[in-house]
């Protein structure tokens, strides 16, 4: 039972590391433009085992410290159930907004180059067009979906388009 109180403190620890590598999501920041919005695939890249991210998350729902959106991307908005209610987050047009964006815009880069890979200190000082929110967010989301490998070189960090299946 304490291991899985620790666990939820590390899930805990790790999405205030993940808002606070943000400052459009640092409340103290005073930017109020999005809302602070952690997607699940980004605690993903910061702790290993997705099966307790997920179920620590869940547990942080329950205590009500932590609560849980499904966003629709793209197609998703007009499927839902006739017996389920929509609800609105102020901000979270934008957000998504950025999001698919941003997610396009690394995408197509990473698939113009050669070996289909980019350092990331490269990717950082991108100014993305399309996306309010910054590269490393967009990275952090990309690895986290599978999308996108990062490795350490001797260069510095690679991030490279994932092989598909």
């Amino acid at each position: 039972m304490q291991r899985k109180r620790s666990a939820a403190a590390q899930d805990k620890g790790a999405a205030d590391r993940v808002r606070l590598s943000y400052p459009s999501l640092d409340p103290t920041s005073g930017d109020d433009s999005l809302p602070p919005i952690i997607l699940k695939s980004q605690l993903y890249t910061v702790l290993a085992d997705k099966t307790a991210v997920d179920r620590d998350v869940e547990q942080l729902r329950q205590q009500g410290r932590a609560r849980l959106f499904k966003l629709a991307f793209g197609a998703d908005e007009d499927r839902h159930a006739p017996d389920s209610l929509m609800f609105t987050v102020s901000g979270a047009a934008a957000f998504v907004k950025s999001v698919v964006a941003g997610r396009q815009e690394l995408l197509q880069m990473l698939k113009r180059k050669k070996y289909q890979e980019v350092l990331e200190k490269e990717l950082m000082c991108v100014a993305l067009r399309g996306s309010c929110l910054t590269p490393a967010f967009h990275v952090r989301d990309l690895q986290g979906r599978g999308l996108v490998a990062c490795m350490d070189t001797t260069a510095g960090r690679l991030v490279r388009l994932a092989q598909r299946k």
